[in-house]
């Protein structure tokens, strides 16, 4: 049996256990690295792959050598060593493999840290501005913009989102984040006012064929993974902001406004939808009406602040 061999089970494996796209394309190219550098060792056969030879793996990826050239950063380190020990986990479990050479791999550890590239609230303010909503192109990419910046979503999470995962009532909205995981936070009545504008006035022109999907491309379909940095990054060039930014920067600019406005690291967990508490590093309890008070306590664009 060759690694080869499973690649494609493996890939099905990964989008049913509700990985993202982009983290499926990242594994399946991380495992290709590893099949590589297994050949350059000559070795062929799942079978002949022992704990030494992971062990060596990891050695080999966290220094600078014949093989990597450089020092890796350690979160690429890190996502190597976690496309072996899945691939390996996803063997061990359908019992293609009696035991698992990568169970005992420990991962290197990495510092956690605000990110340092965020918008300021008068850049996030120009940004959202530059969308021409009078435009039914603009005014979806207005309501996304928004919506970015409301929630603090993930690129993934917007493109999957559902017309009927908006509660318009309530002012709150179902998210399913990485792994599927299920979430429902509040949401701000800018945004939601911009989302129930693009759905009265652009979707119903937007779509070509029965669906669910809450924003539509131009001929109807999802948006492609590429299409909100594009679109963020052609606002950019007409506002002339200098910094790189991406889909990711509107979920940073949300996440430091709202730490620096004085909410809590538990609260910012839960409208992040972070799996570990090592991200907040507080554990505290909140329900729902909690995080609804403070999140229109603290964020600056339900308190007129931009």
């Amino acid at each position: 049996m060759k690694i080869a061999d499973f690649l494609d089970k493996f890939k099905a494996h990964l989008k049913a256990d509700g990985c993202a796209e982009r983290t499926v394309k990242t594994y399946l190219n991380y495992m290709d690295i590893f099949k590589r550098y297994l050949e350059e060792k000559r070795i062929e056969r799942i079978e002949e792959i022992t704990r030494a030879v992971i062990d060596q793996y990891q050695i080999d990826i966290s220094t600078k050598n014949e093989y990597t050239k450089q020092h890796l950063a350690l979160k690429t380190q890190m996502g190597r060593l976690c496309a072996v020990m899945k691939f390996f986990d996803f063997l061990y479990k359908r019992a293609v493999i009696e035991t698992n050479p990568a169970s005992h791999i420990e991962l290197p550890k990495t510092p956690r840290s605000v990110p340092a590239n965020y918008l300021s609230f008068k850049e996030v303010l120009k940004l959202l501005k530059a969308a021409d909503s009078k435009d039914l192109i603009g005014l979806r990419d207005r309501a996304i913009l928004e919506l970015f910046y409301s929630v603090g979503l993930r690129n993934t999470e917007l493109r999957t989102l559902s017309v009927n995962d908006i509660d318009f009532g309530n002012q709150v909205i179902r998210i399913f984040g990485k792994g599927r995981k299920e979430r429902i936070v509040p949401i701000g009545k800018v945004a939601l006012d911009y989302i129930q504008e693009y759905l009265q006035k652009a979707r119903p022109f937007l779509v070509k064929k029965p669906t669910e999907i809450l924003f539509l491309s131009k001929r109807g379909n999802m948006l492609s993974i590429d299409m909100p940095p594009h679109m963020i990054n052609k606002y950019k060039t007409k506002t002339n902001i200098k910094k790189r930014i991406g889909a990711h920067t509107l979920r940073h600019s949300f996440a430091t406004h709202l730490l620096l406005k004085g909410i809590d690291l538990r609260s910012l967990q839960i409208l992040l939808g972070h799996n570990s508490i090592e991200t907040t590093q507080i554990y505290t309890h909140l329900d729902l009406k909690d995080l609804k008070r403070i999140y229109r306590k603290t964020h600056p664009r339900e308190n007129d602040l931009i």
